[in-house]
């Protein structure tokens, strides 16, 4: 439950526009398996709704937030990071861009700050002006104007990152589900 009493579920209903206003089954059911904290379930049912090309972009980019989410609290930042850059890169821009912002900040508690701060820089100045973003423009102001490290220190450093949450995924729940092999495979570390 969040603040005053509504669900994810009632939330993420609010967000949506007319055209979403019926989730498919898939999107419901992994909303529900995020509102009771069953977030490997909901990984993988977000990730085929992300996969699936049928599907229309804001369904896709709803579930890619959700996704991004799932894998936060999951604690495998990289692979969390990766989406918020997806998102915030997004060709039509996202309907969740500017709400991203909350969890940069958040990664950047958890991981290196030169890695959140490079993601962070992608986001438009109108994104971080949102009211939503409120009590964190000050943190996510502070992560842009960050120096950026050499780009082949940079590299270095994420290449470790990317190759020990990929040792970290491969012993975790997620290691034999095909939702742990894309993310390996999107990590790009053997």
């Amino acid at each position: 439950m969040l603040g005053r009493g509504l669900s994810v579920i009632a939330v993420a209903s609010l967000l949506c526009s007319s055209a979403l206003a019926q989730p498919s089954p898939s999107l419901a059911l992994a909303l529900r398996h995020y509102e009771h904290k069953r977030y490997v379930d909901a990984a993988a049912l977000l990730f085929v709704v992300e996969a699936d090309g049928k599907r229309s972009a804001a369904y896709r980019q709803r579930a890619q937030f959700w996704l991004m989410k799932c894998l936060y609290h999951l604690k495998h930042d990289v692979s969390a990071l990766g989406q918020l850059r997806r998102i915030v890169r997004a060709a039509p821009p996202s309907r969740y861009r500017a709400a991203s912002g909350k969890w940069l900040v958040a990664l950047a508690r958890r991981m290196p700050r030169e890695m959140v701060a490079r993601v962070a820089r992608l986001l438009p100045r109108g994104d971080i002006e949102q009211p939503m973003l409120r009590r964190v423009r000050a943190q996510l102001e502070a992560l842009r104007a960050l120096p950026l490290e050499p780009r082949l220190l940079a590299r270095r450093k994420t290449r470790a990152l990317r190759c020990a949450e990929t040792k970290r995924i491969r012993t975790s729940s997620l290691g034999g589900t095909s939702l742990g092999r894309a993310l390996i495979k999107r990590l790009r570390c053997r």
